[in-house]
């Protein structure tokens, strides 16, 4: 996770509404997304990701920490 969504997201803080963290609790990535990020992932393995696809992988990974730092938020919103 990246230091400034970090310091924007205040996971530490528990100070979201029960609702809404149970909402961002129950947010992930759609199965079509998961396959591609798959498929990405793979591709970086095998170093064939072509620079479309390598900027691609990281608009995954920037929704991916704002997601995790969201999440941690909504834990520490109803105490978990």
């Amino acid at each position: 996770m990246s230091e400034l969504v970090t310091r924007v997201i205040g996971p530490e803080r528990g100070d979201l509404s029960a609702e809404l963290a149970r909402f961002v609790l129950s947010c992930r990535f759609p199965p079509e997304d998961q396959r591609r990020l798959k498929e990405l992932a793979e591709k970086q393995r095998t170093d064939s990701l072509t620079a479309e696809e390598e900027s691609e992988m990281d608009r995954y990974i920037q929704v991916a920490d704002l997601l995790e730092a969201l999440k941690a938020k909504a834990l520490a919103s109803l105490d978990c």
